[in-house]
């Protein structure tokens, strides 16, 4: 590991640390995440972008589940009407 010190403005950090603290994470974890999707090979795509915001978004939600309460077929199911 690498120690490296930033200079960063207070409303930065700030930000950054409710965010950690709304995910359960450390602030070095919560940067290096940041840092590290920043860097990444396919970063820069429209796609990758809205993955990131989405996962962030769907960390901050409680009791969010990916998979659905109901199956898709009962979901789609059709009734008839009489």
């Amino acid at each position: 590991m690498t120690i490296v010190t930033l200079e960063l403005p207070d409303d930065v950090v700030l930000r950054i640390e409710r965010r950690a603290s709304a995910r359960g994470v450390t602030l070095n974890q919560q940067v290096t995440e940041l840092l590290d999707a920043s860097t990444s090979e396919d970063s820069g795509s429209d796609r990758t972008i809205a993955i990131q915001r989405m996962n962030v978004l769907f960390a901050q939600v409680s009791g969010f589940r990916a998979e659905p309460l109901i199956s898709r077929e009962d979901l789609y199911e059709r009734r008839v009407l009489h």
